[in-house]
This record gives structure tokens, sequence and C-alpha cells, in this order.
């Protein structure tokens, strides 16, 4: 069932190839369609040319670049885990093939414990990114480092009525995963 969609995906792309090849190079010269009536000049749409698939092929997708990641953190740490940093690699790559201008980096906590103790837990991990990108040899000027605590939370309501909000809730600290994070945007 596959094989055949696929074939019929290469043929369809080789008879498009085809009709763009017959096309002029100019897409604003007017083609000349017969009508039983006269003639009548229509412009003519070029069609892009769809890429041809192979039958060992994965399926075509859009590989867009990112300008954004988000890097996640342990309950009441601050260092950047091995798996995270590696994703932040990635992001080093982007960077010094793209060129950097400006990167911001803004801290986020979750809302166990003090407002006052996660906005500073929030602070410590965007300082523990930028280390890692200077490290990394990024210019530290390009790097800027925000932090907002718990009030930027992307849990939101999925995590009410799960107990007392202590560490000592599995439950409730599992949920708060994605509010333990680094937020990066680039440009």
């Amino acid at each position: 069932m596959r094989l055949t969609a696929v074939v019929i995906a290469v043929l369809v792309g080789v008879i498009l190839l085809s009709l763009w090849g017959l096309q002029t190079n100019d897409p604003y010269e007017p083609v000349v369609v017969q009508e039983l009536s006269g003639s009548r000049e229509w412009p003519a749409v070029p069609t892009p040319p769809m890429p041809i698939a192979s039958a060992s092929a994965a399926p075509l997708a859009v590989v867009q670049e990112p300008a954004s990641a988000s890097l996640l953190f342990e309950f009441d740490r601050a260092v950047l885990q091995a798996s995270e940093a590696a994703k932040l690699d990635k992001v080093v790559e982007i960077l010094r093939a793209k060129g950097l201008r400006r990167l911001d980096a803004v801290g986020h906590a979750d809302r166990i414990g003090d407002a006052r103790y996660n906005q500073r837990l929030s602070e410590r991990r965007a300082e523990a990114v930028r280390a890692y990108l200077v490290e990394k040899k990024i210019n530290a000027a390009t790097v800027q480092t925000s932090a907002v605590g718990e009030r930027e939370a992307l849990s939101a309501d999925g995590c009410i009525d799960m107990g007392p909000e202590v560490r000592r809730n599995a439950a409730l600290v599992e949920c708060l995963q994605p509010d333990r994070r680094v937020e990066l945007t680039w440009r």
C-alpha cells in the first residue's frame, strides 16, 4: 500500500516536472489558448516543481530552523543536565552557522516554594545557560539573561488540586516539570 502511494507520488512529480519544463522562463508571458469561439490569451500560472520521492526515502517534510528553544531543569536545581546540554550544543551550531546578533535566555521556575526564592532560582538557571554558552565561545555580550520566576507557568491549570505544594508531593513535582526551564530566543 505504501509502495503504491510512493510510486504514484513519483509519477505525479515526473509529470509535473515535465509540464514545468514546457513552460517559458517568463511566467508573465501570455499563453494562447484556442476556444471554439476563437482565441483568447490567458496568463501562464507558474507551478513550482514537486520534489520526487524515491521508494526508500522517508516522507518529505519541510524543516525550518528554529529561532527558539527550551531547556528543562530538575526540581530546585540550576545545573544544566547532560541531555539539555546536548540540545544547547545544537543551538550553538546553529548560532555559529547563522551568525548571532543577540540571544535572550529567560529563566523560569515552578510554583512550589517562596516566590522570591523561585525568582532567584530562575535567575540562576538563566545564568547557568549563559555560562555554558560563553564556555562554548559564544560572545558574552550577545547573550542577555532575565528571569520571571513562577509568573509564566506552562502548566497553568493542569496541575491544580494535586495535594500540598511541597517537594515531597512527587506527582505535583512531575506535573510542574515544564515550568522549570530556560527559554532561548535568538536573532
